[in-house]
Order: C-alpha cells, then structure tokens, then sequence
C-alpha cells in the first residue's frame, strides 16, 4: 500500500493511531503523517532494521530492531539509510539471480512494480513467487525459497545492534526490539539479553506481536515491567494479501490498546 493506501485503510477500519516502520527508510513517513491530518489518523514516524547481534550473545544471527516515534527524519538520517538500501537491493538481486540459474523464471523489474512507492524486499519477491503459481501462499514462499533454510536464501550485510540504536537515537526515536518471541530464546536467556541491550541504549520491547500467542504477549508485557522498559504493540501489518495480520489487532485477533500509544505519541512533518 502506498503511504496515503494505508491511511485510508486505517481509518476506514477505526484505527486512530498507526506506527509506520518500513524496513531501512522513511520517505512514506511525511505523506502518511498528512494523509493521517485530513483522515484523523496520527500516524507515529518510525522505522525497522534488521541487525547482527552482539557476537558474545548467545542469540545467533540476526534480529530486527524498531525505531519509533522519531522526531528527526531529514537528510541526515536519509543519508546514513542509504547504504543500508543499496545493500538490500543488492541481495535482492543476488536471490533472484540464483534462481534464474536453477531455471525459476523469475522477472526483477516485475517484483519491483510491486512496490513503485518504497523498498523492494523479500516480500515482495514472496508476492511475485505466489502469483506465478511457484508458491503455494507467501509462508511456503519463504519456508521453501526465501528464508533462512530456504534454498535461495541470502544473507545481507546489516548494521550492528549497537549501530542501529545509535541511528534511532540520533533521528530522536526510540529503540525497541521487535517480535521477540521470533528469538527463540528461553525466558532467563531472553531476560539476560534484554538486560544487556538494555545498557545499550534498547528502551522498549514490542510485546505485542500478530504472530505470538496472546499469553506469551502478556507475560512479555510483565517482563519489560519489571525491567523498566516500554511496551509497545504492533499488528505487524504488511497489506490485505495477509489475511494473518490485521491492521490494529495483534495475537489472536486482540484490538490494540489506545494506551500502547502513549510513551511514542507526537508527530512532526517537515
């Protein structure tokens, strides 16, 4: 969806309030903030990274990192954005040459017409795979060819978690590290490193996430209680093609509580 698509969505479903985190970019953030004026939908200027963890964590891999309620999306933080999106684009191309070889047909300029308005991403290779009846749906697109164990997978060069706070930081957001549940971690391995990112500057977690059970989300909510930090909720929502995830409702189909708005609301447009 376009900036002022996912306005009108929001607004035609009774959603009042939205986060708009787009991996690795801001440029929808001033058009959704005006679209938001004239719907009355406030729209919360953020943005989402996937980062390398700490090598002495136990976490392996990567995991992604929100940036929320930023008060500073200029040229300065566009800047340090932009290399983030050549390397995206980048391992964008290398997946789709990869399975050009293993003789997919699969056109780059059509999975880009997917997304004329943002930043091409694996979803939206996903989206051209399950429309030319490759996938079933967009989980088989992912468990088969995109994902971490699928055959075409890719890995991309992304920023430390040390480094992407500091850019959220310097745009006057807030660091929240997203969908936690998707680290597979126990509960005291998970408490040690939200400890440890914790005195990195990590002020929030998003307890509330579609693709979590109702009960873990709660028991996250409790944990970043008693560790001193923000909780926040998000439906995660990445267009009407996934039914799973509907825009203001998390595990279960829960509403969003209006009072998750609270510790990321205000806005700014430039």
């Amino acid at each position: 969806m376009s900036p002022e698509e996912l306005v009108e969505h929001a607004a035609e479903t009774g959603v009042t309030a939205f986060a708009l985190t787009d991996h690795d970019t801001v440029d929808g953030v001033d058009r959704a903030i005006r679209a938001g004026r004239r719907a009355g939908v406030q729209v919360i200027p953020g943005i989402e990274f996937e980062v390398e963890v700490p090598e002495d964590d136990a976490v392996p891999g990567t995991c992604h990192l929100l940036g929320l309620a930023l008060t500073d999306w200029g040229d300065s933080l566009r800047n340090r954005l932009r290399s983030l999106l050549h390397k995206r684009e980048s391992r964008n191309r290398r997946i789709v040459a990869r399975m050009q070889k293993a003789g997919i047909e699969v056109d780059y300029d059509e999975v880009a017409a997917y997304a004329p308005e943002g930043v091409v991403g694996r979803p939206h290779i996903a989206r051209y795979l399950v429309e030319h009846k490759i996938a079933d749906d967009e989980v088989h697109a992912f468990k088969e060819y995109l994902g971490e164990f699928g055959s075409f997978y890719e890995p991309r060069e992304v920023p430390t978690l040390q480094q992407a706070i500091d850019i959220i930081h310097s745009a006057g957001g807030k660091a929240v590290i997203a969908h936690p549940h998707t680290l597979y971690l126990s509960w005291p391995a998970l408490t040690d490193r939200l400890v440890s990112w914790k005195r990195m500057g990590l002020e929030g977690v998003e307890a509330f996430h579609s693709n979590a059970r109702y009960r873990d989300c709660l028991r996250l909510q409790q944990l970043a209680g008693d560790l001193g930090m923000l909780v926040s909720a998000g439906s995660d929502f990445h267009g009407l093609h996934r039914p799973d995830r509907r825009l203001g409702r998390t595990a279960d189909g829960h509403k969003i509580d209006t009072a998750f708005l609270r510790p990321f609301a205000g806005e700014r447009v430039s």
